[in-house]
């Protein structure tokens, strides 16, 4: 099915503004932003070498459909921008749903070679890697400083039909399903909004030790008159993850968020998880603080 790319762009955009306080002067300026990227091609560099964990180097299969792309740059943790666990996810979920293998382009511009080769090692990553250190990519395409706009999804001819994050945006991610199986885009299935309470939105881990992952939990009620249906839980940090229920939670009922925390080394833990739903609200906040300590 061809889709108008326009059309799919405007759906980003819109998925941004929903999942976001987005104020005027943010929503002019995602406007802008989408009709700049519009139909744009990406470019890629001359012969990108591609890893296995940053040692084993392979050869990309040429490829007839859509592909994905992300950039992450080298600003802010490494590790908890990758999202290595979620991309795996999301991966098994294309490849489940599309009936020919959709490529994935990760390119990482890190501080240094060894910080990424390490990461990588370490989250036992097995999907191709560009460790980008002169960030080529970046300089060819002059991505937008926004990182929500580093991840595309692209035609056969490296044409932009979506921009966004599939593994931190639940609705960009529906999305990019979407188009992979050919739906129709436009039609949206109406579920009925139900309304939440939380007990406590901010859980303290207190201090302890870095090396010893924490876990904690937040209880959802539904206090509406219909199902409560999360659809996602998204961390703040690739070092935090998050298990929720995949059922509906009838009125009166509990829903449980087990959180766990992995630091990566001595820090002040300030984490949020933001919760989507069938609510009215953009999205339900929540919050770890604590102290890893030595």
């Amino acid at each position: 099915m061809k889709l108008h790319v326009q059309l799919v762009l405007m759906l980003s955009l819109l998925a941004f503004i929903l999942l976001s306080s987005c104020e005027d002067k943010d929503r002019k300026n995602l406007v802008s932003l989408i009709k700049e990227w519009d139909s744009r091609e990406v470019l890629f560099p001359t012969r990108p070498t591609f890893t296995i964990m940053g040692t084993d180097t392979v050869t990309l299969d040429v490829y007839e459909s859509y592909s994905i792309l992300s950039y992450i740059d080298s600003i802010g943790c490494m590790r908890c921008k990758l999202y290595l666990e979620e991309w795996r996810a999301f991966i098994a979920a294309v490849d489940t749903i599309s009936p020919i293998r959709i490529p994935f382009f990760f390119f990482i511009h890190p501080r240094n070679m060894d910080e990424a080769t390490f990461i990588l090692q370490r989250e036992h990553f097995l999907h191709p890697v560009c460790i980008d250190i002169q960030d080529s990519l970046n300089i060819l395409n002059r991505f937008p400083a926004d990182e929500r706009f580093h991840t595309f999804l692209l035609d056969k001819d490296n044409k932009v039909l979506a921009i966004g994050n599939p593994v931190l945006n639940p609705k960009i991610r529906e999305l990019y399903l979407n188009i992979i199986q050919g739906n129709d885009v436009k039609n949206k299935e109406i579920v009925l909004e139900t309304t939440v309470s939380v007990d406590i939105s901010i859980q303290s881990l207190g201090s302890f030790d870095w090396q010893q992952p924490q876990q904690t939990t937040f209880t959802l009620r539904n206090i509406g008159k219909h199902p409560l249906l999360i659809t996602d839980a998204i961390t703040s940090c690739g070092c935090t993850t998050v298990e929720f229920p995949k059922e509906a939670i009838e009125p009166g009922g509990d829903a449980s968020l087990h959180v766990e925390y992995q630091a990566d080394s001595p820090e002040s833990v300030d984490t949020t998880i933001k919760v989507y739903a069938n609510i009215s609200e953009s999205s339900i906040v929540l919050r770890i603080i604590g102290e890893a300590k030595e």
